[in-house]
C-alpha cells in the first residue's frame, strides 16, 4: 500500500483505477483474503478498504475502472445462478435472436449496471474520475464501421462508460470518428510508440472535428493504453536477443518498456487535451527476499493512469513493504549500456522508434497478437455460456 499512496503523494493528477468489474470488489477482497493466514487478513482488509474509501466510490485510493471481455467472463463464472437466470430472461423475450445478440444485450445490460456505480463520483468530479471503461467485442478488431457503430451504441449506455477501441489500423480510424462525436476513448490493445503516435493524431483530429461541429466536449476525456508489462513478456523479444548475442536482464527488460513511456509521455502533455497515458499489466519483481515495482518507481511524478487488478494489490501486500524510490524517478533516463543493447533488437526498435511499422503492421505485432488471443478465448467462452444457459 505504501507504493499506492505514493502514487498519489508525488503525482497529485495521477489516478489508480480498479481493473476488474465494479462489483467485483468485495468478493475479490474475500477471495484473496482467504488465501492469506488468517493472522493476515485484518490487515489485509483495512489496506483493501484504503483502496474504496468509506463514503462510497471515489473517496479512497481508486478513481475509476478498466475492464475487458476477460473480466466480463469473470463476472459471469463469479455468479452462475445469476448469469442464468439473466441468459434465460433475454432469449424468451427474443426467441429469434443468436448466441451473439444475446451476449451483445447481456453485455450492454451488464455495464449500464457497472457504470451506475461509479456515476455519481464522474458527475461530483465534472468527468474528470468515475469513469467506467468498456471494450467492444474482439470480432469488431478489423471493422471500422461495426466498431463506430459499436461504440456509439455502448456510449449512450451511460455518460461516464468510456469505450475501449484496439489498437489496430482500424481501431485509430474508429477512434477519431468516435472522438469526433465526443464520445470518450481509452485505446487498447497497444504497446508500441508507433501505435500511440497514430492514437494521439486520431484523437486530436477527432477533438477538433468535434469543436468545429459544436459538440459538448466540457467532460470529455481519453486514455491511451499502454500494456507495459506485455511488451517484454513475449518470447519474440528474448530470442531476437539470443539470436544476436545479447543477454537481457529482468532489468534490462523492465528499461525497455519504460523507454517507451518516456518518449511518449511528454508528447502526451505537449499535447494539452484532456488525455493521459495509462499503464497497466504492471509486474511486480523480487530481488532477494524484496519485491518491488519497476513500472512504478520510474515512472512516479508523471501524471499518468495506473490500473491495479486484484492478484496486483495481493502480491503488494505479500511483500510486506514496497520499495520506494528516495525520490521522483520520472525522467530517469534508460542507462546508456541498456540503450546500446536494445537498439540492436528489431522487436524493440519497432517498438520504440515512432517510425516503426505502420498502421497496416500493428495487428502483427506479436504482443497485439497474444492480447487479442486472450481477448477471443474469453469472447468465446462467454458465448458458450450463453449457448449453455438460453
Amino acid at each position: 500500500m505504501l507504493l499506492l499512496n505514493q502514487i498519489a503523494h508525488r503525482s497529485p493528477h495521477a489516478e489508480v483505477w480498479w481493473d476488474s468489474m465494479p462489483s467485483s470488489f468485495v468478493q475479490w477482497r474475500d477471495r484473496l483474503a482467504e488465501t492469506l493466514p488468517e493472522r493476515q487478513r485484518e490487515l489485509f482488509h483495512a489496506g483493501f478498504a484504503q483502496l474504496i474509501g468509506g463514503r462510497g466510490e471515489g473517496s479512497g485510493l481508486l478513481k475509476g475502472s478498466t475492464t475487458n471481455p476477460r473480466l466480463f467472463l469473470e463476472s459471469l463464472l463469479m455468479d452462475p445462478e445469476r448469469t442464468r437466470e439473466r441468459i434465460s430472461r433475454i432469449a424468451a423475450s427474443r426467441t429469434t435472436a443468436t448466441d451473439e445478440d444475446i451476449y451483445w444485450q447481456l453485455y450492454m445490460e451488464t455495464f449500464a449496471d457497472e457504470s451506475r456505480l461509479w456515476l455519481e463520483h464522474w458527475r461530483r468530479s465534472g468527468g474528470s474520475q468515475g469513469w467506467v471503461c468498456a471494450q467492444m467485442p474482439p470480432v469488431s478488431s478489423f471493422d471500422t464501421e461495426a466498431l463506430v457503430a459499436q461504440g456509439v451504441e455502448m456510449a449512450a449506455v451511460s455518460p461516464n462508460l468510456m469505450i475501449k477501441v484496439v489498437g489496430s489500423k482500424q481501431g485509430y480510424e474508429a477512434i477519431e470518428a468516435l472522438a469526433a462525436r465526443g464520445i470518450s476513448i481509452n485505446n487498447t490493445l497497444s504497446f508500441s510508440v508507433p501505435q500511440f503516435v497514430r492514437a494521439l493524431d486520431a484523437l486530436k483530429s477527432g477533438y477538433a472535428q468535434a469543436q468545429a461541429n459544436g459538440v459538448d466536449l466540457t467532460r470529455w476525456r481519453a486514455v491511451i493504453t499502454y500494456m507495459v508489462g506485455r511488451l517484454g513478456a513475449e518470447e519474440e523479444f528474448t530470442q531476437q536477443a539470443r539470436e544476436r548475442g545479447i543477454e537481457l536482464t529482468v532489468r534490462d527488460i523492465r528499461w525497455a518498456e519504460m523507454a517507451l513511456f518516456q518518449r511518449i509521455q511528454p508528447m502526451v502533455e505537449a499535447l494539452g487535451l484532456p488525455i493521459k497515458m495509462l499503464l497497466c499489466s504492471l509486474r511486480v519483481d523480487k530481488s532477494g527476499t524484496a519485491r518491488h515495482c519497476f513500472h512504478i518507481e520510474q515512472s512516479i511524478g508523471s501524471d499518468c493512469v495506473y490500473t491495479i487488478p486484484p492478484a496486483f494489490f495481493l502480491e503488494l501486500f505479500e511483500s510486506g513493504s514496497d520499495r520506494i524510490p528516495p525520490g521522483p524517478a520520472w525522467g530517469e533516463p534508460v542507462p546508456g549500456e541498456v540503450m546500446d543493447k536494445l537498439m540492436r533488437i528489431p522487436y524493440f526498435c519497432e517498438a520504440y522508434e515512432p517510425d516503426g511499422m505502420p498502421p497496416e503492421a500493428f495487428c502483427f505485432h506479436p504482443a497485439f497478437i497474444t492480447g487479442l488471443k486472450d481477448v477471443n478465448a474469453a469472447y468465446r467462452k462467454a458465448l458458450d455460456i450463453v449457448r449453455t444457459c438460453r
